[in-house]
């Protein structure tokens, strides 16, 4: 039995990655800065091997929360409960100690990816987090789970702009959003190997659940070194041949952009508490039924296929909209799946059986999820090309400041001494936040439209 779990593990990690063929080497041709001319079965393979780190860095990343149970003393199993840790040592882990790191170097990423070339950065980063998450199986305090979450911090904050700037350069415009609506897929795709980790974690317990995942990630590592090209550099201006000037100052003065990154924060905050809080809200409603599996059902189909459809659905009310309002059209499905969101997440936690709870969270998914794809090609096109890195850079780093939610719902329920019980703290916190980013990206959609109006003039 743990043979197999292991295996379905590691196979699912590979579900997006093309298998390495014997002229594989050839992959590795150095193309010149801005050169885009790979073939089709060249960018499938750099798109396999995009999704597959991202995979890893999302499993990764969140298989924490699916070591942790504040209602069981079983340290085998549970992380929380072998190291000693409170519910606010969890959300501290959880948030600030990796997004801390991960926001000022995704920041520096994000500049760094405009000037340099992103190949070598995404495969020697996903090495470094693998390593990190080893290490994690065999720490034995709060500071050594803190030290590993800041490691994979530092080198996980490459891998979305990076990976963003990779895809801007291969594919062509009329491709570019179906390429980047799969690769946010893979946050989903991740997020579910995390949570089906809980199977992982019955039968090898938490240090064995870490050492997997670690490994598995190196070798993922591996196959993105033989399938990605050796170099693919940045954009050039069309007229000089040179490297264009772009940097942050691009990405502030376009308010789309700030509106886009405002909302992105917002967003974030309810994502993270979810990330973090699901499992544990649901193993206290629904004690003794398969949480875990419930849950990377819920996230790994719904939220994935949300997440690829998000993209689609957008092209096509841009389609449908005047030339002028087409970027506003695209604006409007996060907003919209923000807001149906909310109530359902609620419902959900107050579901009166398990059965329907994961039904209703099935449904807010599949409408929440979809924000991605349209909000990252809606900031790219919302600022110059040559800060199109740094704008990535930016909406990576804003998880710092969505992973102080599930940090202030644990410290509130702590402080209350029983009088804040954590369900509807969390059930409060992230409905609340999917309205005020809805409203944001309302907001962002006008910007957009009065910008398009506005070129339309001169």
């Amino acid at each position: 039995m743990r043979v197999t779990c292991i295996a379905a593990i590691v196979a699912t990690s590979y579900a997006f990655t093309p298998t390495p063929r014997v002229t594989a080497p050839k992959m590795r041709t150095k193309l010149r800065a801005g050169a885009t001319d790979l073939t089709p079965t060249q960018r499938t393979a750099l798109l396999g091997s995009l999704i597959g780190v991202y995979t890893s860095n999302q499993w990764c990343r969140q298989l924490l929360f699916s070591t942790v149970d504040f209602t069981s003393d079983d340290a085998f199993r549970f992380l929380n409960v072998g190291l000693e840790l409170s519910r606010a040592d969890y959300a501290l882990l959880s948030t600030l100690t990796f997004n801390a790191l991960f926001a000022a170097c995704s920041l520096a990423a994000g500049a760094l990816v405009d000037r340099a070339d992103a190949v070598k950065l995404t495969y020697a980063s996903c090495g470094l987090w693998a390593l990190a998450t080893v290490a994690t199986a065999y720490t034995s305090s709060f500071a050594g789970v803190a030290a590993c979450r800041a490691l994979q911090g530092v080198a996980m904050a490459a891998t979305a702009p990076a990976g963003y700037a990779l895809l801007g350069r291969a594919f062509p415009p009329d491709k570019l959003a179906t390429a980047s609506s799969r690769y946010a897929a893979a946050v989903s795709a991740g997020g579910a190997l995390a949570a089906v980790s809980t199977r992982l974690d019955d039968a090898i317990g938490w240090r064995g659940a870490f050492a997997v995942a670690g490994a598995s990630s190196l070798v993922v590592a591996l196959i993105a070194f033989l399938l990605l090209p050796s170099e693919l550099g940045p954009a050039l201006n069309p007229e000089t041949k040179e490297l264009e000037e772009g940097g942050f100052g691009g990405v502030f003065a376009s308010k789309a952009a700030v509106a886009l990154l405002a909302a992105t924060a917002v967003r974030f905050a309810a994502g993270f508490t979810i990330g973090v809080w699901a499992i544990p809200c649901l193993r206290a409603n629904f004690a003794g039924n398969d949480v875990g599996s419930g849950y990377a059902l819920v996230v790994g189909v719904f939220g994935f296929v949300s997440a690829l459809l998000g993209g689609a659905a957008a092209d096509g009310l841009a389609v449908r909209a005047p030339p002028e309002r087409r970027d506003a059209a695209r604006a409007l499905v996060p907003a919209a799946g923000s807001l149906v969101a909310a109530p359902l997440w609620v419902l959900a936690l107050q579901a009166p059986s398990y059965g329907v709870a994961i039904a209703l969270l099935a449904a807010e998914f599949l409408v929440a999820e979809c924000w991605i794809g349209p909000t990252t090609a809606l900031l790219q096109q919302a600022v110059p090309a040559a800060s199109r890195g740094a704008a990535q850079g930016c909406f990576t780093a804003l998880t710092l400041v969505g992973g102080l939610a599930p940090l202030a719902v644990g410290a509130a329920v702590d402080r209350s001494d029983g009088g804040l019980e954590l369900v509807p703290a969390v059930a409060f916190a992230v409905a609340a936040a999917y309205v005020v980013s809805s409203l944001l990206f309302l907001v962002a959609a006008g910007l957009l439209d009065d910008g398009a109006a506005a070129g339309k003039e001169s």
